[in-house]
């Protein structure tokens, strides 16, 4: 039974699912983005094939299971300079390397690399969850000051504005900076009614389910958490069930949705993460998420 650690040895969660196997006597090989043609390499096709390790050859068909967790800005090869278009262009094919590794792999993933797709644009995404039956709050896509303030005007409770791209950013509440900005010029960027309510973080692993309420008075929580704590909660079936079924039609093993629930018990998605930092909200509820994708990659 061997488990492969694809991409960052650095990452938190990486090292936590590495710890837990460790604790039950799995096996687990590092394959680094980094160490990709120097520490190891692999020969593999629709008919599987062979990775190779320092000391050892392991036949793919040997791994039951993989975590992948790449870093936005990945390593060189130690002792490897590159200039900056040389750097560049080096990363991305060799990212692309691992990408096509992963889809050869012939084992359960978290996550393939092609899983999740839809959260590389924030417009798209919501449209896909509403079209899944998940009520989403109102939003415009936009880098027009005058459409922006309309918009704003028209929800007097509040609005937030928050990044198109799949890149973590934060949520901030729509003010006058950000229409000086859009005024100036500006990219486009998602603009949302405000939502007042708890906050609850959905993990879904396989059909296991793991509901977390965060209070905090801050509008974005994991930029913010000054006051912020962590609670085990419900969810309603019907939510639960949609979010398994969503990351599973995604191709995701583990997948984070994100809500925000008002007061007359309302629930509104905003987005999904296809790779969810769990740590923090095992650490403070004591919810096994790890126990689980560990058991998902056994």
């Amino acid at each position: 039974m061997t488990i492969a650690l694809i991409g960052n040895d650095q990452d938190l969660a990486t090292n936590y699912l590495n710890w837990l196997a460790s604790q039950r006597g799995i096996e687990t090989i590092q394959l680094t983005e980094s160490g990709l043609g120097s520490s190891w390499s692999f020969d593999l096709d629709e008919n599987g094939g062979e990775i190779f390790l320092e000391r050892r050859t392991l036949a793919s068909a040997d791994l039951t299971g993989a975590l992948v967790r790449f870093t936005p800005e990945p390593d060189l090869p130690p002792a490897l300079e590159l200039e900056a278009d040389e750097r560049s262009f080096f990363i991305g094919e060799r990212r692309e390397a691992l990408h096509q590794f992963v889809s050869l792999l012939p084992c359960p993933i978290a996550n393939p690399t092609s899983a999740g797709r839809s959260n590389s644009s924030k417009p798209y995404q919501m449209m896909h969850l509403t079209r899944r039956g998940f009520r989403v709050p109102d939003w415009i896509a936009s880098n027009d000051a005058d459409a922006v303030r309309s918009f704003v005007d028209r929800h007097p409770g509040g609005a937030v504005y928050k990044s198109i791209s799949g890149l973590r950013s934060q949520v901030r509440e729509a003010d006058d900076q950000l229409l000086q900005r859009l005024a100036e010029g500006s990219s486009p960027v998602i603009v949302q009614k405000l939502i007042r309510g708890r906050e609850v973080r959905i993990h879904t692993v396989g059909d296991n389910v793991f509901p977390t309420e965060i209070r905090c008075p801050a509008v974005d929580y994991r930029f913010n958490s000054d006051g912020a704590t962590y609670g085990p909660t419900e969810a309603p079936e019907a939510i639960a069930r949609r979010c398994v079924d969503v990351a599973r039609q995604e191709g995701l093993l583990i997948a984070g949705f994100d809500f925000l629930v008002d007061d007359d018990e309302d629930w509104w998605v905003l987005e999904y993460n296809p790779v969810p930092s769990f740590l923090p909200y095992e650490m403070s509820t004591g919810q096994e998420i790890g126990a689980a994708l560990l058991d998902k990659l056994c």
